[in-house]
This record gives C-alpha cells, structure tokens and sequence, in this order.
C-alpha cells in the first residue's frame, strides 16, 4: 500500500514532515489555482536511490472537500513507471526540484479538498515516506473533536464537546440532520461547543470566511441500544425465512459476531434507523440476530439492508437474489425483463424478498441422475458459449447439446458475482444467481429442460471465495468507503 491517511494535519509556509520539506507558493490556494510544488535537492539522496537526469517524480492522489473519495491523479502511470507527465523539473542553480500545476486540472476533478503525494523513482524502487498531505482553498477547516468522518456513540443526555480550527477567521455554524444547533457571530479561528445528544445525528459543522469561502466537516453521533435477548424461533435460520401459513411475516436473521447492534431498514419503513426493526439477540447464541417482520403484503416485493452499530449496511449473505447499484443498470430488458429499480438514495448491494410467490411448475419430477463413472461432462461458462449470454439463448441450444451425447453439463459459476462480466469466481453472494444471465424462472426452465433430454446440472461453486462487496467481507472490513 503506498498512501498512508493521517487525521489530523499541520499547514504552514514551509512543511515538515519527517524526512522532507517542500513549499507551495502560493499559500493558500484554491483548487482553481496555479501552484508551485518545490522540493529542496538535499531532500533526495539521488545516488542512493540509482537515479540518473534527475528523474524524480510525483505519485499523487486527491480528496473531496470531506476528505473523502481518493482518487488517483490520472497521469500517475503505473507504480513500476511513472508517467512523464508527472516527473519534476530540476533547477541546477538552486538546486530544486519543482513542479507546476492546477489542481483542477492536474487531478482532473472539481470539488478537492486535499491531496496528498509523495516522491519516487520510475519504477517504484525508492520513495519518500510519510506520505504528505496538503489541504486545497484559501480558507481551511480542521475538526479536532471529534475527528472528521467518525462515528461517536454517546449515551442519550450525556454532552459531547466539538471543537475545531480554521487558518483564517470565520463563523461557524452546527446542524444535527440538518437543524441548526449552534452558530456563531463573532469571526475567529477556533469553535468550541458542548452539544447534548438525545438521538442519533449526522453532525456538520460549517465554517465560513469573510469572503463567505467555506468549508464543512462531518461526523456522526450516536446513541447505544439495549438489545432484547430471546430465542430465536424454530422456523427461523440464517437468511431470510418464509411462514407458509402466514403470508403477511417474514423472519430474518444474521450472524454478526463483534457488532453491538443491528437495525433492519428498507422499504417497509422507508431505509430509516427505527428502533421498532431492531434485530433481537439469540440466546443460544448471542451473535445471531434475528427479527420477524409483520403486516406485510402479499406477492409485494421488498428490499432491504442489514445497518449495524458501526455503520455497515449489508445485503443478506444468503439472498437467493439482490439488486446492486453498480451492475443493474448494464442488465437488458431482453435478459431480465421488469427487473425492479434499485432504491433511490441507497448504494452497494439489496436484498429482496416477496411473500406468496407461486412456485416453480417443475415438468420433471423423476429424473434420475447418471451414476458418477457414466458421467460425459460438458463444462460450460454462459458468458461465452452464446453471444446472447443468457439462460434463454441456452435454452435454444438444448438440441446442441443434446448431439453431443453428453449427459451433464457443468456451469461455471453461476452466483451473483461483482460486475456482469466474469469466470464467476469473484463471488459476491454465493447462493444469488446472477441477474446478468437472467432470472431464476428462467434458469430453472434451463434446468427442467435438461433433465426433460436426459442431462444433469451441475454447479461449479466458490464457497472459498468473497469478494469487497460481499456482506461477508463488508461487515468486518475497516475501510469506510466499505
């Protein structure tokens, strides 16, 4: 990993950090700006580190004005080869190395709050190291308690003290889901407020400058829950349950170790954390939690999220089919036609479910697979055996596959996986079929025909893989962009 995040940050003329100093003239700036990066040439030990021509360049990445959303500079090139467009000019007289740039264009992106780079040869051999972090806009503003972008929880009536800097006067203002809670008159350089919590809050703390520049900062307060621990019901295991005799009630459970808490939100009570859908602890096991949803509509499809104390908000590990803000939009009509919109306002992956839906009308009833030591075997990836690549345009081969006199085929992994391009091992939700190769009506039309021509089905899996938007990775996974 070559970047290193630092929460709190010193700007001055001159930085120092650690093993290297360097100047931005001028200073401050906004990112529309053109700025000067110089580095002293006793800050590089050029013979140590085998570099000839003075080729030295800059690895850089950028921020939004929360700090948030790295992103790297687009002409970076690779770690093992910098780009040219990136290496610094050396001046022999002063004896510096020094780069010009807008960071606008330079990152290719508006909005930059801050960036950070380092220094390093072409192919990545040697760098400098911490890495550095320079704040973008005239006015800046430094949340020193709590930090940005954190999560606090602080039980109900108790006070939280927030205080903050700013490198130029200004006034500052405090809202709580968007209310105002405090504001100031008087310009100055530091904020310090004792605020009472009674809910959970998203907190913003905005200050701006007399030339009314300004810049806010983030951070969440909340309050803990009192978990009721009970036996979780019989009918009721990990994932999400139906009751046949009652269409109106679902039962969900999840296996959390390490969280203090989990909500349920979705459709039903419109994505809000709402104590009503807190998840009860098992008492078998206290790191299974469970929760029986009721008054619900038949045949109604549903979506919805696991929230737990620390944030994360996951799909069920064990969703027979989800909805992903990133691959849904990229799904024909053709392939799965009506297939539901994602939910407005959410991101990463849902879950679904529908109570009363009407099973599958199974033609083959009696299939009676071939012993293992008669098996003629055709493996088969989706993705390139039809141009189409869908269940349907499987189906149309069935007399193909058929003449090959074969007796199974074998499906590369089928499982929701991330993107709709994939061998399928990248698994994401190991018991979700992936919606870019169809719907499960439609696989399991694929399934009935084959037994119907006398040919087993079966599944490659991945049970060993998960990927980044995996639930089972997401909910343990310490990046908060995860």
């Amino acid at each position: 990993m070559k970047k290193f995040y630092s929460l709190v940050y010193l700007l001055v003329a001159v930085f120092s950090f650690g093993q290297i100093n360097y100047t931005i003239a001028p200073n401050p700036f906004n990112e529309t700006d053109a700025i000067t990066l110089t580095v002293p040439g006793d800050q590089i030990d050029e013979s140590a580190w085998g570099v000839s021509n003075n080729s030295i360049y800059m690895w850089s990445w950028s921020f939004d004005t929360n700090y948030q959303n790295s992103q790297d500079c687009p002409t970076n090139g690779s770690w093992n080869n910098s780009n040219d467009l990136n290496k610094l000019s050396y001046n022999s007289i002063t004896d510096t190395y020094s780069l010009t740039f807008t960071p606008t264009t330079f990152y290719g992106r508006t909005g930059i709050g801050r960036f950070g780079f380092l220094l390093k040869d072409k192919t990545g051999s040697h760098q400098t190291s911490p890495d550095i972090f320079v704040n973008v806009g005239i006015l800046n503003l430094n949340l020193t308690n709590p930090v940005a972008n954190s999560l606090t929880t602080v039980p109900s009536g108790n006070s939280v003290n927030i205080t903050a800097t700013t490198n130029v006067s200004a006034i500052f203002q405090l809202k709580a889901n968007g209310t105002v809670v405090n504001s100031t008159s008087a310009p100055s350089q530091s904020y310090n407020y004792s605020y009472t919590v009674t809910q959970d809050a998203n907190m913003e703390l905005i200050a701006t400058d007399t030339n009314s520049n300004s810049k806010n900062a983030a951070f969440i307060l909340q309050t803990p829950r009192t978990v009721i621990s009970e036996a979780i019901p019989g009918w009721i295991r990990q994932g999400i349950n139906y009751l046949p005799s009652d269409q109106t009630k679902v039962g969900l459970a999840l296996y959390a170790p390490h969280k203090n808490f989990v909500h349920v939100i979705g459709s039903f009570n419109n994505w809000a954390v709402n104590d009503a859908y807190l998840m009860k602890r098992d008492t078998a096991n206290p790191d299974l939690y469970w929760i029986e949803l009721n008054g619900l509509t038949p045949q109604q499809l549903y979506t919805f999220q696991y929230r737990t104390n620390d944030l994360k908000k996951v799909a069920d590990p064990y969703s027979p089919q989800i909805l992903s803000s990133y691959d849904d939009q990229w799904i024909s009509n053709a392939t799965y036609p009506n297939l539901p919109p994602f939910p407005a306002g959410q991101d990463f992956e849902v879950s679904m479910f529908k109570t009363g839906q009407a099973p599958y009308n199974w033609q083959t009833i009696n299939f009676q697979r071939p012993a293992k030591e008669d098996l003629v075997v055709y493996e088969l990836l989706l993705r390139d055996f039809t141009q189409e690549k869908n269940w349907q345009s499987l189906i149309n081969k069935i007399s193909y596959l058929k003449n090959l006199n074969i007796n199974a085929i074998e499906l590369l992994p089928i499982m929701e996986f991330d993107g709709n391009l994939s061998w399928g091992y990248n698994t994401s939700f190991h018991y979700a079929l992936d919606k870019a190769y169809g719907t499960p009506e439609k696989f399991k039309e694929f399934v009935d025909l084959c037994h119907q021509n006398g040919i087993a089905v079966i599944l490659d899996i991945a049970f060993n893989h998960a990927t980044g938007r995996s639930p089972l990775a997401r909910l343990w996974n310490i990046d908060p962009g995860w």
